[in-house]
């Protein structure tokens, strides 16, 4: 078989897309390029349909036009790949062997991979390796021509050396892939599955007056002890003024600790609102929350 030079090559492929078909195809590829190049976030949605939506075309357009030479080519295909993965080359089992220590050294450096698929990885990839010395030990003691084909496989140990390794490794590949798929799928329903927010009202008994205290729609009532801020100290503008504050100092917790203390009488969870909140000096305006 003679040497083509590059020069040659290109040459061909001009030659070649020298008619209509050929140039709408690179038409075709230009365009679907640059939806790939001005995908982003924002259009990812509408770009996927135009993908699915072009290749659709090219794929019906293809098997009209080819329909006679398919077939053929696709017996072809599936008898190459029946041979590669139980009958495969030297170069391609030695490429799966890179391939298996390539993907389990990726995974192990991962921070999105799990650790169970992680401890697959290693035992696999671990095992495959073990199998391909056991197979260059016995094809250097037999020495056995690893070009060849039929002297590869004319022994039956390097045969179920290699047969088994094949296996291994695409049923390994097949196991990755699916679990990657329902993974993606899991994670795009919790994404799309809303946050649910129970709002409670708040269980205390206030003992009302004649203005009778009333939360703004904006709040957030919890079971939880809240504090009730007051403008200049007690005196209440209008209910939208009363907030809540989840932030305490230390002279805080003390000044509730002290409360709580003296309030044993009170069942719990139940909390008044006294009309003239007390000041302390030398602590921040903690309004008391407890007579």
């Amino acid at each position: 078989m003679t040497t083509i030079s590059m020069l040659d090559k290109l040459k061909t492929v001009a030659h070649l897309s020298n008619n209509v078909f050929n140039i709408a195809v690179i038409a075709f590829l230009v365009f679907i390029s640059f939806l790939f190049i001005t995908t982003n976030k924002n259009n990812a949605k509408q770009s996927r349909k135009a993908y699915i939506a072009l290749y659709a075309i090219l794929f019906i357009v293809v098997l009209i036009r080819y329909y006679n030479s398919l077939p053929t080519m696709f017996d072809y295909f599936m008898d190459n790949l029946f041979d590669v993965i139980y009958f495969p080359n030297i170069a391609v089992y030695i490429g799966a062997i890179i391939a298996s220590n390539i993907i389990m050294l990726v995974s192990i450096f991962s921070t999105n991979t799990h650790k169970y698929i992680k401890v697959i990885n290693v035992i696999i990839s671990s095992f495959l390796d073990y199998l391909f010395v056991l197979a260059v030990n016995v094809i250097n003691s037999k020495k056995i021509d690893v070009f060849n084909i039929e002297s590869l496989y004319s022994n039956s140990n390097v045969h179920s050396l290699i047969e088994l390794s094949s296996n291994i490794f695409v049923l390994w590949i097949l196991f990755l892939v699916i679990f990657k798929i329902v993974i993606s799928i899991i994670e795009k329903k919790n994404e799309k599955r809303p946050n649910k927010v129970t709002v409670k009202h708040v269980g205390y008994d206030v003992k009302k007056s004649s203005n009778e205290v009333k939360f703004p729609n904006n709040v957030l009532l919890t079971n939880t002890p809240v504090i009730i801020k007051r403008d200049d100290y007690g005196k209440k503008k209008d209910d939208s003024d009363v907030l809540y504050d989840g932030m305490f100092t230390k002279d805080d917790y003390r000044l509730m600790l002290s409360i709580l203390k003296g309030e044993k009488d009170r069942k719990r969870g139940k909390i008044e609102i006294s009309d003239k909140p007390k000041e302390k000096k030398g602590t921040s305006p903690l309004i008391n929350l407890y007579k």
